[in-house]
């Protein structure tokens, strides 16, 4: 009995330092990416059919949108975006971003999730290919399957002094973090993962990438849309994208902030409380994960937990569990009082079990 009582507090413990999963390695495989919307106004017309069965095949199932119609030869779904978005033809498509939650007109007391609308324009032959995928897109992709924390999408102003002086000091702040940071250690268990990041450049001018560059402009505060300096947008997990840094705002210290974000501890679990919104990307992202060097050492460290689990010595138990504890980042608080609770009902359940064979046996 007393072994199975300290198998419990190992694995409390274990639970209660599930946070200590770096934030790159758990939005990567935790996090499925939130949806894009595709809404596609028709008339009825065969070609308005055709161009819309020719959108939801561009799919292929592997990106994270959801395609709709409204054919407003039938009905008025969706009407009320072509107020601010009139039709100038037809099919006509609305792209909108992820739903966010928004404050309310309450003094932020509550939220309301809200879509924005990213773009608009007639639904053509290759609009479902432009917006579904892209050079710079598949690139960030593969990096962030392969081994990346984090790749860092430099979008250029298009004055090359600036964008080279952009990019070399975000490609030396980069290589001195990789030297320098540390991932942190899961059940006692230091990560085998090297930290890396890599750089993608994207030009505003470029043909292949203008729904690309239509999305990045929506995605941020007011420093995304200054078209006289660079910008530089941090991508993790599966396409996330933090707040934009623009101009004077590429230094050592922003840059150094979101490395130390997305390889520090993930703190909070829930993914609409961090920061960040995705970009559309068509990848399987689930399929592609077994074998990523991204995740390589999972199965090393659930051997090592598992061998913590077999320890038979309760002394080798015990310590696991300080180990565990100790482990565990300032987070973890909030899970100190159900911690706490869990084992004081298993207490008294061992005791209630040993006052009861104490009392057999002196009736004996």
């Amino acid at each position: 009995m007393k072994r199975w009582f300290m198998l419990l507090l190992v694995c409390l413990a274990s639970m209660s330092c599930a946070c200590d999963t770096p934030v790159y390695e758990y939005a990567l495989t935790q996090w499925p990416a939130d949806e894009y919307e595709f809404i596609a106004f028709h008339r009825g017309n065969a070609g308005a059919k055709a161009a819309l069965a020719e959108l939801r095949a561009a799919t292929d199932g592997a990106a994270n949108l959801a395609v709709r119609e409204s054919d407003l030869a039938q009905g008025r779904l969706y009407e009320e975006l072509l107020v601010d978005h009139p039709a100038a033809s037809m099919p006509w498509l609305i792209v909108r971003y992820p739903a966010r939650p928004e404050p309310a007109g309450d003094g932020g007391r509550q939220a309301v999730t809200s879509r924005r609308v990213a773009w608009a324009g007639p639904l053509e032959k290759n609009t479902a290919s432009e917006w579904l995928k892209s050079p710079a897109r598949q690139e960030i992709a593969r990096l962030l399957l392969t081994g990346p924390m984090a790749v860092w999408l430099l979008l250029e102003c298009g004055d090359r002094a600036r964008d080279e002086a952009a990019h070399t000091l975000l490609a030396r702040e980069l290589a001195r973090l990789e030297r320098t940071l540390k991932l942190p250690e899961i059940s006692g268990v230091t990560s085998t993962n090297k930290i890396s990041f890599a750089v993608v450049r994207l030009s505003r001018t470029d043909s292949r990438e203008r729904a690309l560059n239509v999305m990045l402009a929506g995605l941020g505060p007011e420093p995304a849309t200054r078209t006289g300096e660079p910008v530089v947008y941090p991508i993790y997990g599966r396409g996330r994208v933090l707040p934009a840094l623009a101009g004077a705002d590429i230094n050592e210290t922003m840059i150094a902030k979101d490395a130390e974000f997305v390889t520090g501890s993930c703190s909070c679990e829930v993914k609409s409380e961090n920061p960040g919104m995705e970009l559309l990307i068509s990848a399987d992202w689930d399929g592609a994960l077994t074998g990523s060097a991204g995740i390589a050492d999972f199965a090393e460290r659930g051997a090592v937990a598992e061998t913590q689990m077999d320890a038979t010595s309760t002394g080798r138990l015990a310590n696991a569990v300080d180990k565990e504890a100790s482990g565990c980042s300032r987070s973890t608080v909030v899970w100190m009082p159900v911690l706490a609770g869990i084992l004081f009902a298993a207490a008294a359940v061992w005791g209630g079990f040993t006052a009861a064979r104490r009392k057999r046996g002196d009736r004996r």
